[in-house]
């Protein structure tokens, strides 16, 4: 399948540093993100870890399997260390 111009990339990317993090992907919106958010400090507690940086959610949306969003998998990411 063939990508629309609009449909690519073209800006400044940004690479971060390797970092040690807590990770959840569920099926859903942005709007079951919070719920998910609490499930993972819920998780990171559990864990015995500290947060050590801002979380970040990424919603990969790939044409290929999917043009619905509520087939989408986002991915809630917060960074953590060891105490």
């Amino acid at each position: 399948r063939r990508l629309e111009p609009d449909c690519l990339y073209t800006g400044e990317t940004l690479t971060l540093p390797e970092t040690l993090c807590m990770r959840l992907r569920f099926r859903g919106s942005h709007t079951d993100a919070p719920a998910q958010y609490r499930r993972l400090l819920t998780r990171i507690a559990q864990e015995g870890m500290q947060i050590a940086g801002l979380s970040c959610e990424i919603a990969p949306i790939d044409y290929g399997i999917t043009n619905g969003t509520e087939q989408v998998v986002p991915e809630n990411c917060i960074p953590v260390r060891r105490p």
